[in-house]
């Protein structure tokens, strides 16, 4: 339901749920719109929007703790209850950052000790890059037990601490480290799998660019929602939606990269996927994209695939009907959002399974 300024310029507005799947008409306003609006607010001093930040963290935690769920101590709802528990560990910093960096990575490490290496999930959390925190995920601990395998994730750093590249650099340094602790931690450095929802998809699919660079090709990255440019000429650039819209990807990235590269494809891929060329992206890992019908990142995302299809990368495309940004994540126990996960899962499975790389 297009609305119109004076000059016609149409904004897309999909904040009527009708937009949405059935299934998923509950679930249309559900998001991280107040987060990025206030952590974003240059006009709130940084430290009450650092603490404001920590006690929106601390009540999404108690309330999945209330239902039992705790990655951190091995808890969950579901039958993944004492598989394992999340530890911290320090890492040294990756090849780009200076000599001395450190950096905070977790990984969940499995009660039981297996004869054959197990493989590796690098899961890079979402949450506008600025939600993430272990507590919040249970996928860490529901995957390993589900894919038998170590899930390693890297803790980096908010908007309000660090812009671009250091939120990446913290990712590679978390990937580095587990390549080099691999023996201790029982994975099999050949069977690795990149996942990422939202701004972690972004930096999943940025990392992939950023290993190729230093010859590793993981054996797949499989991302939802991923956030792939920050140039606002797609149509899918003029879609607006309380919870997570074009306008809220624009405030969050100008703080991101700063204002003096938003917008103009000074900076590669490493920054925002879609910036690749078609050259660029060739000897990528295999590549499973998932993402909403009515997500502000749509087109970008159709454009990105095509480049990788020009370059012979491979990868599949979802594009999920009566879906926006994080919906199906955010949906869970709705047929939708099942059917959804069935096929993510099959996705990392495939990865895990076979080696798909050409």
């Amino acid at each position: 339901m297009p609305l119109e300024d004076g000059y016609g310029r149409a904004v897309d507005d999909r904040n009527d749920a009708t937009w949405a799947h059935p299934e998923l008409r509950d679930f249309w306003a559900a998001g991280n719109a107040d987060v990025v609006h206030m952590c974003c607010d240059e006009s709130i001093p940084i430290e009450k929007r650092r603490k404001r930040l920590e006690k929106m963290i601390k009540l999404s935690s108690d309330m999945l703790a209330s239902q039992g769920v705790n990655p951190l101590e091995g808890k969950d709802t579901t039958d993944a209850d004492g598989f394992g528990t999340l530890q911290a560990f320090r890492c040294h910093g990756c090849p780009d950052e200076p000599e001395g960096a450190e950096h905070e990575v977790y990984a969940l490490i499995p009660e039981k000790k297996s004869r054959r290496k197990r493989p590796a999930i690098f899961f890079i959390m979402g949450g506008c890059f600025f939600m993430q925190e272990p507590a919040l995920y249970p996928e860490l601990l529901r995957w390993a037990k589900q894919f038998n395998a170590i899930i390693v994730t890297p803790r980096y750093s908010t908007l309000l601490d660090a812009h671009y590249p250091t939120q990446l650099d913290e990712c590679h340094a978390g990937y580095q480290w587990m390549l080099e602790n691999a023996e201790e931690l029982g994975i099999d450095p050949d069977r690795v799998v990149l996942f990422g929802l939202s701004t972690g998809a972004q930096l999943a699919i940025a990392l992939a660019f950023r290993l190729k660079r230093y010859g590793i090709v993981p054996r797949g990255c499989v991302v939802a929602d991923p956030m792939v440019e920050d140039r606002g000429t797609y149509e899918s650039s003029k879609i607006v939606r309380d919870a997570a819209d074009a306008r809220l990807s624009h405030l969050m990235f100008y703080n991101y990269v700063g204002p003096e590269n938003l917008g103009l494809g000074y900076i590669g891929p490493e920054a925002f996927p879609n910036h690749a060329t078609v050259e660029e992206c060739e000897g990528l890992c295999p590549l499973f994209i998932h993402v909403g019908e009515s997500d502000q990142d749509r087109d970008p995302v159709i454009d990105f695939a095509g480049k990788c299809y020009a370059a012979k990368v491979p990868c599949s495309t979802h594009v999920w009907f009566g879906a926006a940004h994080a919906t199906l994540w955010n949906s869970r126990g709705t047929a939708m959002s099942e059917r959804f996960f069935e096929v993510l899962h099959g996705d990392i499975r495939d990865c895990l399974t076979y080696d798909l790389r050409r």
